[in-house]
């Protein structure tokens, strides 16, 4: 089965695009919601500790995943330490997900906007890769989460560039409000199913 990596800039529309592979029957590896789930680990919590120091745990003794998401995005070397735990342990998990899977699928999509920055491209067969406009990325991001431009644009500062990536990626899907996703998806589809 083949593995296909599905990326894209902050707003692009990475969770869209999924729930529609999901709909069309492909299995979706959700790479932000391990990750999520990796930070309650009692033992990922004892080294976020150990890097960020007692203050970043909340009174239920959880990390306080806002005062987290301030400290790395403005401190790279702070980033660089917590991308070093998580990373590695999303890799496995991805590998145990893959093992669950029914053989009768073409192929699985494994969805993270850090696959470059993660080097998890490492680990499929293809890329791809969802575009859209900054601005139009931007006003989805303001939407979606109230934040600032200036917050949006710390987030972003910490992704590979666009166009970077456009060099890396076997397919591009253009999400823009005015080509529809649907086609495109449909085309990427039909060439995994017939490429193994």
């Amino acid at each position: 089965m083949l593995k296909v990596a599905l990326t894209g800039n902050i707003g692009s529309g990475k969770t869209t695009v999924s729930r529609i592979f999901k709909i069309i029957g492909i299995p979706v590896f959700d790479a932000d919601s391990v990750a999520k789930q990796l930070y309650e680990r009692k033992e990922i919590i004892d080294k976020i500790i150990q890097i960020f120091g007692k203050n970043i745990i909340n009174n239920d003794t959880q990390i306080n995943k806002s005062l987290l998401a301030n400290l790395i995005f403005n401190d790279n070397i702070k980033l660089d330490s917590l991308v070093k735990i998580i990373h590695p342990l999303v890799k496995i998990e991805f590998r145990k997900w893959y093992k669950t899977l029914d053989s009768s699928a073409k192929y699985c999509i494994h969805e993270s906007a850090v696959i470059f920055e993660g080097n998890f491209q490492e680990d499929t067969d293809y890329v791809i890769l969802i575009k859209a406009p900054k601005h139009i990325r931007f006003e989805r991001v303001k939407k979606r989460n109230g934040w600032d431009e200036e917050t949006i644009m710390a987030r972003e500062s910490n992704q590979w560039d666009e166009d970077m990536k456009t060099k890396l990626s076997d397919f591009i899907i253009i999400n823009d409000d005015i080509r529809a996703v649907l086609p495109q998806i449909l085309t990427i589809h039909n060439k995994l199913i017939t490429s193994n």
